[in-house]
């Protein structure tokens, strides 16, 4: 079944989309930028920053190749520098989050909308899309709750 006739039985995914469309005009915000800067982009860098330091902190630095290869680094330091390192980029992309965020009147909406998109060349595989159409891709989920719980933290260290 392709998309455009699940629609017409159970049009969820059409009315998430409709409803981000509409809180993005009255936040000035493009819909596709909506998607792909701060979804795809932002919020994905986000949360990988975020799981790298706890991937670090947990990382046997003696396993000299397991490293390498966890960390995707030719070279490395020791645990302490590697941990700095992710802990500074993690701040830079909370910060582009977080900016991103603070323009806009409904952030939370934002953070936790269950955005879908079609499968236009995402996650592609054709005997799928030949069979069914497009599929839809969901680009959100539980690390959306984490994300949320930050940024109730940093608002509320601002307002301190």
């Amino acid at each position: 079944m392709k998309t455009i006739e699940f629609d017409k039985i159970e049009p969820t995914w059409f009315n998430i989309e409709e409803n981000t469309k509409k809180e993005c005009l009255k936040n000035n915000i493009e819909f596709y930028d909506y998607l792909g800067n701060f979804v795809k982009f932002k919020l994905f860098n986000y949360i990988k920053t975020k799981a790298l330091i706890e991937t670090i902190k947990t990382l046997d630095f003696n396993d000299e190749i397991g490293t390498r290869a966890i960390l995707n680094k030719r070279h490395f330091s020791n645990k302490n520098r590697e941990l700095e390192l992710a802990i500074s980029d993690f701040n830079k992309k909370k910060i582009e989050v977080f900016e991103w965020l603070d323009k806009t009147k409904n952030p939370y909406f934002f953070i936790l909308n269950p955005v879908y998109q079609y499968g236009a060349g995402i996650d592609y595989k054709s005997w799928i899309n030949e069979r069914y159409g497009y599929i839809k891709v969901a680009h959100t989920g539980i690390q959306n709750l984490d994300i949320a719980i930050d940024y109730l933290k940093y608002k509320s260290e601002l307002t301190e």
